[in-house]
């Protein structure tokens, strides 16, 4: 997890395409979604989600001392998540820093999956018009942040997977599905353990 956060870093750097004035990043930020390739703002959108996605994978054990990595994850992605998967089991600090316990209900709720669930079909609804993938591409090679964020995508996929193994005990290959596979194992979960108090 450290090489590939460092390795991160470096591409974020001295190794993403794009110079000078990044026209996707200014329209992205001003929300003139029509200007942009459709996948671009998908993606884009998707990152974030993911935080909340994680959030909702590991703010319910109150002492994993999380919650701080993830909510500077909303604004920076894997780059704040990685060192917290390298930190936890190594930094018995991590176990000090205890997730309010608004936020681990919070976290910890259906409601909260479906939530997740809401946002990902709206960040799908670009891709109605179609896509390119030249054109997405060509915005990969000319925007810095079309580039970095590509890379941050990709990384958090198998990262969500990654925390879905380890920390809710759920191995399936659904949890590969950016998103939505992790998020709809967590509703069956949560959905069982209702159950479970019910009975």
């Amino acid at each position: 997890m450290l090489l590939l956060w460092i390795l991160l870093i470096l591409y974020a750097i001295f190794l993403a395409p794009g110079s000078g004035r990044d026209e996707i990043f200014h329209a992205l930020i001003r929300g003139d979604f029509a200007d942009v390739e459709p996948l671009v703002v998908t993606i884009f959108s998707f990152l974030g989600v993911f935080p909340l996605l994680f959030a909702a994978i590991l703010l319910p054990d109150r002492r994993s001392g999380s919650w701080p990595f993830v909510l500077l994850s909303m604004g920076t992605g894997a780059f704040s998540l990685l060192p917290y998967f390298y930190l936890r089991g190594r930094f018995k600090g991590l176990e000090k820093i205890v997730t309010p316990v608004w936020l681990m209900r919070v976290a910890s709720s259906r409601s909260f999956i479906g939530i997740i669930v809401a946002l990902f079909i709206l960040s799908l609804l670009p891709l109605t018009g179609g896509i390119s993938l030249n054109a997405y591409k060509d915005a990969f090679m000319h925007s810095s942040l079309v580039s970095v964020m590509t890379v941050d995508f990709l990384i958090l996929v198998p990262l969500s997977w990654y925390a879905m193994k380890r920390f809710r005990g759920i191995p399936s290959p659904i949890s590969f599905i950016p998103i939505i596979g992790p998020a709809l194992l967590l509703w069956q979960q949560r959905g069982e353990k209702d159950n479970e108090r019910t009975e």
